[in-house]
């Protein structure tokens, strides 16, 4: 491992125990007043819902992709100018997409009017991100009102999720390829302002926004309907 690479996974476990002191500060007294039998059931519902939606999600991927199609196209179409795409969902090519792009700038080498695909396996990111709806279904509320609030928001917050983060993770996938392809020309292409965005996102910063929209809901959830949190 080089030097550079030590440094980076210092930060990440600096940053991780940041995130999960500011966690257990919060939470502090229910952390503290929660029994064994209670963690039992948090745990429990946490694991059998992560499970039951990882399979689901495993076996639905392609009317799911499908589904969600149009709205990744439109939106990676609006965060950069330099080409047009067509996104696809690959059959044969389990939970990939498949990205076809025109260029509609000169990017050297590459001048307008070229056409060229790449590939986005977008399964791992949606088994992902289901974590988020098993942990607000695992929360310890009151009654099945709360529990219902919160599996219901988790759908709409998993969808934001995912529109801040796969558009970019394909833009900076074909960005890759640019960079790549200027240096065999001897160019130097600077790296978008989003690069730092996805890096974060890579580095831990999924699991990180997903944690921070289960706070959010169950924050939420508590605000509207002035319940604290039980079993």
């Amino acid at each position: 491992m080089e030097e550079g690479d030590y440094y980076s996974v210092v930060i990440r476990l600096l940053f991780a125990w940041f995130v999960l002191s500011a966690l257990f500060l919060h939470y502090r007294s229910r952390i503290l007043s929660t029994n064994k039998k209670q963690l039992l059931g948090i745990f429990s519902r946490l694991i059998a819902m992560w499970l039951a939606l990882f399979f689901f999600c495993t076996y639905y991927h392609l009317f799911i992709t499908n589904t969600l199609l149009p709205v990744f196209t439109f939106l990676l179409n609006h965060i950069q100018s330099d080409y047009l795409a067509t996104l696809t969902s690959q059959v044969n090519a389990t939970g990939h997409i498949k990205i076809e792009i025109k260029m509609l700038h000169d990017i050297p080498p590459l001048s307008p009017g070229v056409v060229f695909s790449q590939y986005y396996h977008f399964l791992p990111t949606l088994q992902t991100i289901v974590l988020l709806t098993a942990i607000l279904t695992a929360w310890p509320v009151k009654n099945l009102r709360d529990r219902l609030f919160l599996i219901s928001l988790s759908i709409p917050l998993s969808l934001f999720l995912l529109m801040i983060i796969v558009p970019f993770l394909i833009v900076d996938q074909f960005e890759t390829t640019f960079i790549a392809l200027a240096n065999i020309k001897n160019i130097i292409r600077p790296e978008h302002i989003y690069h730092l965005w996805v890096q974060f996102i890579v580095n831990d910063g999924f699991f990180i926004l997903i944690i921070f929209m289960a706070v959010l809901a169950t924050q939420l959830q508590k605000k509207i309907f002035n319940s604290p949190a039980a079993i």
